[in-house]
């Protein structure tokens, strides 16, 4: 077995490194949305403004910890280190919460109406909502069933013999992540494209969001599903995604897209009130 490769999980120092790098670097754009001054009808949505951070830093976090310190997953053999599924199973959620809150925040057109208020959820942010919470209870509760039902193995490597077959439980969560990567994108298109920008910058910056995803999640769905299906590619998706440098390329696209999420906030924590 490859050893960087060992079971089914990117367990390469870049990898996982890239992911402690990302959480700790969107952590801290979470703590400096406290150093921005709001304006009086703005103060109440600080809070979740920082929230919309720490939420994904919380997510990348406990995937660097499912790369670093359990990189066994059940995919090709049936057994696993266990603890990796519990990760993924605090990690996915997190990771929605963080696009859930920005849903509620970014996508609401009463942020810039007289009132200043948020409004209430379209249909289709409803179905959006839905989406989120339909994926990450598949993602849960496969992750939960992995870890009672797969033979438990320590570290990175365990010796049941490879046949190819994964768990319904690993199935469950793999096609729980995938799902989840589409519904991130469509999200963020959803509040790319919801109202007209309130300033030129703005405009530039929410269009950004949604660029920076097509080179994240978008990436990951291009790299390990779907060209590995194509006469482009003959080996595996782990094995492209080594060779195009997927493990940082796709991590530094989701910072940047945090880092358009802070600059956003910024200017919506900070827009002058109304005179009503």
């Amino acid at each position: 077995k490859d050893k960087k490769m060992s079971e089914d999980v990117d367990n390469t120092t870049l990898g996982w490194s890239v992911d402690y790098i990302l959480s700790a670097t969107v952590f801290v754009l979470g703590c400096s949305i406290y150093a921005i001054k709001p304006s009086t009808s703005q103060a109440t949505f600080r809070g979740q403004h920082a929230r919309v951070q720490f939420y994904m830093a919380l997510g990348y976090l406990m995937g660097a910890l499912g790369h670093h310190l359990f990189p066994n997953r059940a995919t090709s053999d049936g057994c696993a280190n266990v603890y990796y599924y519990i990760c993924w199973a605090i990690s996915y959620p997190a990771m929605s919460s963080s696009n859930l809150l920005w849903l509620k925040l970014d996508g609401s057109r009463a942020l810039f109406s007289k009132k200043q208020t948020l409004a209430p959820l379209t249909t289709t942010a409803l179905a959006l909502m839905t989406c989120h919470v339909v994926v990450n209870l598949v993602i849960v509760a496969g992750s939960g069933w992995c870890f009672f039902t797969v033979p438990h193995f320590e570290g990175a490597i365990d010796n049941c013999p490879a046949n190819g077959l994964a768990p319904m439980c690993d199935s469950a969560v793999y096609y729980g992540e995938l799902a989840y990567f589409v519904t991130w994108f469509l999200t963020f298109a959803y509040v790319t494209f919801k109202h007209p920008p309130h300033s030129r910058l703005s405009g530039v910056l929410e269009v950004l969001q949604t660029i920076f995803l097509i080179g994240g999640p978008i990436q990951i769905l291009v790299v390990y599903n779907i060209l590995p299906l194509t006469p482009l590619w003959e080996g595996t998706g782990a094995e492209l995604s080594e060779f195009l440098g997927t493990a940082w390329s796709y991590k530094a696209c989701v910072l940047a897209n945090h880092v358009t999420i802070f600059m956003i906030s910024s200017l919506m924590l900070t827009k002058k009130d109304k005179k009503v």
